[in-house]
Parts: C-alpha cells; structure tokens; sequence
C-alpha cells in the first residue's frame, strides 16, 4: 500500500466544536449595546461568540454552494 493510502485511512475528521482553539485572537468593534450584553454573560459570552460567528460562516457556506 502506498504511503498516500495509509494516511487516507488515519485521517479524520475533529467533532465541531472539539477542534482547537486559534493561537490568534480576532479583535473585533462591537456595537456597545451588544457589548454590554455579551461581556455581562461572563465567559459564556466568548462561546456565544464562537458559536455565533461559526454558525453564520456555515450559513454563508451553504448559501454560496447552493447556485
């Protein structure tokens, strides 16, 4: 078997939301109402954020892959 076989058959793929996290943090200008309410969910805030900004790329995905 070629060496391009066997690494085929170890890839896989990481569960969403197990991958880790960036070594680069994004800075990002928030509209200070929206501040407000995601710094007052303490660090649940940040997984907010992730998980908003994730699920509107994969919107974004699938719209563009639809045409």
């Amino acid at each position: 078997m070629g060496s391009v076989e066997h690494l085929k058959q170890h890839q896989y793929k990481v569960p969403a939301g197990q991958e880790p996290l960036s070594k680069k943090p994004l800075a990002i200008r928030l509209y200070q109402s929206d501040d407000d309410a995601i710094r007052a969910m303490g660090k649940a805030g940040s997984k907010f954020v992730r998980d908003a900004v994730r699920s509107e790329l994969q919107r974004r995905v699938a719209a563009h892959t639809k045409g």
